[in-house]
């Protein structure tokens, strides 16, 4: 663009992974229990907000015929979910180089569109913190059309680049992305992709 000013652009892939972490606590019923011979067994669904959009959550918790439990008592649960993401990437953003040409110290600005290629559930756990619950079945569904395919970001940072020979640099940067649209959004919650960290990159000028 100019001898202080340059624009870059690529394409990127890679792999995300997101955490949800919940504690639920549970009003355990005896009028809701079904006796299955040798158990009682109770079941819940909860609807719960996660990288994933919302996700429909169904828990059995059983208990052995012996073990007696107060009407209305809680049982403490810890929820756990992990999604993982492929993600194609095309970063665009403007360099500025204040001390030197083209190299140097520069300060980027510009926009990420980031393309969602695969959302999955990669793992999902669950732990009882109440003695009296012998066993636990726990699964999930979720709506995959509820998630945004196609997410963008603000981008600013400080990099570093250095030339390694005819028309090879290698840069440096420190980047903080904001979200400019939420992953998943309703009434009540809103999910943004925000980040933040380094990268080394080695270029070739065409």
């Amino acid at each position: 663009m100019s001898d202080k000013w340059s624009f870059s652009g690529g394409i990127e892939y890679y792999k995300r992974n997101q955490r949800s972490e919940y504690q639920v606590n549970l009003p355990y019923s005896t009028l809701t229990e079904i006796y299955t011979g040798a158990d009682y067994e109770t079941r819940f669904t909860h609807s719960l907000p996660t990288g994933l959009g919302n996700v429909n959550t169904n828990l059995t918790l059983s208990r052995t015929s012996g073990r007696q439990i107060l009407e209305d008592e809680n049982v403490l649960l810890d929820f756990g979910m992990s999604n993982e993401s492929d993600i194609l990437s095309v970063p665009l953003s403007v360099n500025y180089y204040p001390l030197e040409s083209g190299k140097g110290i520069y300060l980027t600005g510009g926009i990420r569109t980031e393309i969602v290629l695969r959302n999955q559930i990669s793992e999902v756990a669950i732990l009882s913190h109440h003695d009296i619950i012998k066993n636990k079945h726990f699964s999930v569904e979720y709506d995959a059309l509820q998630i945004n395919k196609l997410n963008l970001s603000a981008i600013v940072g400080i990099g570093y680049k250095k030339s390694l020979g005819k028309n090879y640099f290698l840069t440096m940067e420190v980047l903080y992305g904001n979200a400019l649209n939420p992953v998943y959004r309703t009434e009540n919650y809103r999910h943004d992709i925000n980040f933040a960290g380094s990268q080394l990159s080695i270029l070739k000028r065409l």
